[in-house]
């Protein structure tokens, strides 16, 4: 059986086609291709209407030459703009795509692409193991409220910036809201200890704000791995972590009472 052509998907080829080659080659290939095509089309159909009427050669040869000059000069003009116009919807539509997926103040992924991006580094796993952490900064609201939200979107900036290039090509970041983020990645038994040494140094921002920093809970995972289950684990270490910290600065504070009640 032969299959039906769909006008609307040919020319949806062509348009892709054409907007390919505009993006590599620039405008000019592209009003060349539309004014042939125009200007094909044009000769094809007069040639026909003079054909099936039967007109004398005369007038079939002066049908040709209008069909050549008409959209031989119109088609340029109108090709240039489309062209344009089609160039600037691609833009603006991998602009969108972009905004879409990633956080607008970090430049890492927003929740919703995180998801997808994590489980794309789950299959790359095979016979690794997936670390997940789980990073939230300390006492962000006081940083805010010292030092002003510009600084505070700095350190969050800054900890983006630097948990990215701590998981590398075989990782992902992601931010989950606030001053809440998550990294996975794909690593062997033996760069586990790097990895979760290069995600700590990645939340030191004291050279941001002094004495600002950030806790770290990290999960580890073989295969066959629930992402979120793992994710849960991590946050349950990071709370963890959150809790040590908070018990060793009171233990702090009490030896400096103690100390000083003795004097």
């Amino acid at each position: 059986m032969i299959g039906v052509v769909d006008p609307t998907a040919s020319l949806g080829r062509l348009e892709r086609i054409l907007l390919r080659v505009s993006k590599q080659h620039g405008i000019r290939p592209f009003i060349a291709a539309v004014t042939g095509i125009s200007v094909l089309l044009s000769v094809a159909i007069s040639t026909l209407l003079m054909v099936v009427t039967r007109a004398p050669v005369e007038e079939l040869l002066i049908a040709i030459a209008i069909s050549v000059a008409v959209p031989g000069v119109v088609a340029p003009a109108a090709a240039s703009l489309l062209g344009r116009l089609l160039l600037a919807l691609d833009e603006a539509s991998v602009e969108l795509h972009h905004l879409a997926r990633v956080d607008g103040l970090t430049g890492v992924l927003n929740r919703r692409a995180f998801a997808t991006e994590a489980s794309s580094v789950v299959e790359l796993v095979g016979d690794r193991r997936l670390l997940v952490a789980m990073i939230d900064v300390d006492d962000f609201k006081g940083v805010n409220d010292i030092h002003g939200h510009a600084t505070g979107d700095l350190v969050l900036v800054e900890l983006a910036r630097r948990l990215d290039e701590a998981v590398g090509a075989h990782g992902r970041v992601g931010r989950f809201g606030g001053d809440e983020f998550v990294a996975v990645v794909a690593t062997i038994g033996p760069d586990f200890g790097a990895m979760e040494a290069r995600l700590a140094a990645a939340c030191d921002l004291d050279h941001v704000v002094p004495g600002v920093t950030a806790s770290l809970g990290v999960h580890t995972s073989a295969m066959p791995i629930d992402l979120s289950e793992a994710m849960s684990r991590a946050d349950e270490a990071l709370y963890r972590e959150k809790r040590n910290r908070r018990s060793k600065a009171d233990g702090a504070i009490e030896d400096q009472l103690v100390v000083g009640s003795a004097k």
